[in-house]
């Protein structure tokens, strides 16, 4: 059976939101009005936490905003956070958008010569803020007998420093002018460049520059950033778009600056507005993995899985939202579901309840899972999470077959006459027991003491892929 990879989501430059299953369209249509009426230039953070689809908002935004006319920039700062100063790499990826907007204007046009005093200037601002490194001649050992010459050696030294710390505090004060003034021309020869293509468009919009997977960088690299966008290319007709996890850079500005630092505070001297993406729903984005693996394809192959593969999807989601997952850790699962079916021996029957609730139980709580397998006295943390579902019947197929995989068959017979007794007494009905006490009054199903280890071992072996190279980032959730 051929493994399918979940293809990289491919946002059209003519339909951006064409495979939007999360909704995303409504919030970038109420943002790109915000950005239409900018007068100022300002920093919007798109937030939201780890898994929840930035990156792929950020993407269909960009391409709806160039749709409409806006020139757009989008930075990935983790890709260039091997650099020492963001400003180079940021001034690297600012030269595409700039020969692109500027292609039909001369390179010998007041623009251009814009641009290039940009680029020579920047490297200047890069250069002067690398640290200054003195180095200094070292003694070698030192006994008794050379003592009073290193006295003199010492004293003759301290007063040449004074003199050596007279020159080099006027030398950097001189620096720190010449610094200043190179800010300022850069900030003039961007507002220049800014005016010329925000103009080329009517009516007249911002440049858009969006900063993606900043919460991900090294530390040192997002603050300063952060610093390098406030201090130098704030300047009228740009917009900067940040797309973050707030908690996560409040730990990158305690890393540097300790933990009692006021972090949120230090975030808010660089962010105007902050907008908070709507928390996604399992159901849709469940149903864009199952198309994108062709899981109804597998499942039919198999055999086994025909009476479930209308309702993985259902099933998954309503998982999904128990054990609160991310779209990340969604995909992940998928990427494991997709394995075991793809890969487990076709005489093997897969049930895919159990399946579908370790592979994510185990993206949820590792530790939980690793204590599955033996014998169990107790299914109760097992099945907390799934108490508030209304998906009676799924719970049932759940603790059904954890009843016959941990409890052993005394202690599932005895689970399966308890909830016989439930069903029987309530007047209303109890499909939870129902279904429980149903599956465990069939012999093969009560006797399957390998049916939790089984799956197990198959997510396991899955598990033990390298899922990057399965398209697990591929449709960039984050």
């Amino acid at each position: 059976m051929p493994l399918r990879k979940n293809p990289q989501l491919v946002v059209s430059s003519e339909n951006p939101f064409e495979h939007d299953c999360l909704n995303r369209e409504r919030p970038a249509l109420h943002l790109t009005t915000l950005l239409e009426s900018a007068s100022q230039p300002f920093v919007l953070a798109v937030q939201a936490p780890w898994g929840w689809g930035k990156t792929t908002f950020i993407d269909m935004w960009k391409h709806y905003l160039s749709k409409r006319g806006f020139s757009c920039l989008h930075f990935n700062a983790w890709e260039c956070d091997f650099v020492e100063d963001p400003l180079l790499a940021f001034l690297g990826e600012m030269g595409g958008l700039v020969q692109s907007e500027l292609s039909d204007v001369g390179q010998n046009s007041p623009i251009w010569k814009d641009w290039q005093e940009m680029r020579r200037l920047g490297g200047q601002i890069a250069a002067a803020a690398a640290p200054t490194i003195i180095q200094a001649a070292s003694l070698g050992g030192i006994d008794s007998s050379l003592w009073e010459r290193v006295t003199s050696l010492w004293r003759r030294e301290q007063r040449r420093r004074r003199a050596y710390d007279a020159d080099f505090a006027a030398q950097r004060l001189a620096n720190y002018d010449a610094q200043r003034k190179g800010m300022e021309r850069f900030r003039d020869r961007l507002g220049n460049l800014a005016e010329a293509v925000a103009s080329r468009s009517s009516p007249k919009r911002p440049l858009v520059f969006f900063i993606d997977e900043l919460d991900r960088c090294r530390p040192d690299f997002a603050v300063r950033l952060l610093e390098r966008m406030k201090h130098l290319f704030l300047v009228e007709n740009v917009v900067f778009v940040l797309a973050l996890d707030a908690s996560q850079l409040s730990h990158s500005v305690k890393c540097l600056y300790g933990a009692d630092m006021d972090a949120d505070g230090y975030l808010r001297r660089f962010i105007d507005l902050s907008y908070r993406l709507p928390e996604p729903e399992p159901r849709p984005f469940a149903e864009l993995l199952f198309r994108r693996f062709s899981l109804a394809e597998a499942l039919k192959r198999r055999g086994d899985g025909v009476p479930w593969s209308e309702d993985v999807v259902e099933a998954f989601a309503t998982l999904s939202s128990a054990f609160a997952l991310s779209l990340r850790k969604q995909e992940q699962c998928f990427t494991e579901i997709n394995l075991v079916v793809r890969t487990a021996p076709l005489q093997t029957k897969l049930y895919y309840p159990i399946l579908l609730y370790l592979a994510a139980l185990r993206a949820s709580d590792a530790e939980l899972y690793d204590t599955l397998g033996g014998r169990k006295a107790d299914l109760k943390p097992y099945l907390e999470p799934l108490r508030a579902t209304q998906r009676h019947d799924l719970y049932g197929c759940i603790e059904a077959a954890l009843a016959a995989g941990c409890l052993g068959q005394t202690n599932a017979a005895n689970l399966r006459n308890d909830r016989r007794q439930e069903a029987n007494r309530s007047k209303k009905g109890n499909p939870r027991a129902e279904r429980t006490a149903t599956l465990l009054e069939l012999p093969d199903f009560l006797s399957d003491e390998n049916i939790v280890r089984r799956h197990m071992r198959y997510l396991e072996i899955a598990g033990d892929f390298d899922k990057s190279l399965l398209g697990t980032d591929a449709a960039k959730p984050n």
